[in-house]
């Protein structure tokens, strides 16, 4: 029974190398098919408990905060980066921090005080011995499954993000130093805007800024090289804009199109 917690704790462990390992990528646009980029942090020799700390401050997180880009590659030549994180609320990541602290406080007592905690030379030691190790066979299993659907979940973003970064146009627009509009998070949540705020058709475009910045407040149009909102909107070739004479703020847009790549 410690056998086999033992080697699903090593499952678990390897597990969380290959999440940490593999949640940057980054490289030359022109060779990315062919781009194998190696993990920003060596995770190779790193303990349960230090592998625990940067999953999650690195890998899960709550506060939403992005890092700063990737350094452009050496050439000068377009460069991507894709960074998957997964954002918690503050009450589930609490739970899941909580949940991997006491598995890693486990993991240690099994390891190196396991005998000393039990007398196996005695029948009543080996059973309540037993006993515990039922108990964390269970928590260990029940800690390696949820990580087995955050790696599951990992697969399935990369998978959408090679879709999102081989859709037509998007690499000559990446390769040329053009922004991919209908791709950005600015121009999806202008759309979402839109939708929730049409009256007859058309938005007020001060209501969806606002509307905007209470749901992605990292979205400024000076990250898209744009000084203003209503520049976003002009030169993202996505929407019309509706003037009112003399009234800036009653100026409105809509979504020119309902293209699929805004979903």
């Amino acid at each position: 029974m410690l056998g086999s917690c033992l080697l699903n704790l090593q499952r678990y462990e390897i597990l969380m190398k290959v999440l940490l390992g593999e949640r940057d990528i980054s490289g030359a646009v022109q060779s990315h098919n062919d781009t194998r980029v190696a993990p920003t942090t060596d995770v190779r020799r790193k303990t349960l408990g230090t592998l625990a700390g940067e999953f999650l401050g690195d890998y899960l997180t709550s506060d939403g905060n992005a890092e700063a880009a990737s350094p452009p590659v050496e050439d000068g030549s377009a460069s991507f980066r894709i960074r998957l994180r997964v954002e918690l609320s503050p009450d589930d990541f609490t739970q899941t921090e909580s949940s991997i602290k006491e598995l890693v406080l486990l993991r240690n007592n099994l390891v190196h005080h396991f005998v000393e905690q039990y007398d196996l030379r005695s029948a009543d030691g080996c059973r309540r011995a037993e006993s515990a190790l039922i108990a964390a066979s269970d928590q260990i299993k029940h800690s390696l499954d949820s990580l087995r659907e955050e790696a599951i979940a990992l697969a399935r973003l990369k998978q959408l993000a090679a879709e999102a970064f081989n859709t037509e146009g998007i690499l000559d627009d990446l390769i040329h130093d053009r922004i991919p509009w209908c791709h950005t998070v600015i121009a999806i949540a202008l759309q979402e805007a839109a939708d929730d705020l049409a009256r007859d058709g058309w938005a007020s475009v001060a209501e969806a800024v606002d509307w905007v910045l209470a749901r992605y407040p990292e979205e400024l149009p000076e990250h898209y090289g744009c000084r203003s909102w209503h520049q976003v909107l002009q030169v993202s070739g996505l929407f019309e804009l509706h003037r009112q004479p003399g009234d800036r703020r009653a100026t409105q847009y809509r979504v020119r199109t309902r293209s699929s790549n805004l979903h």
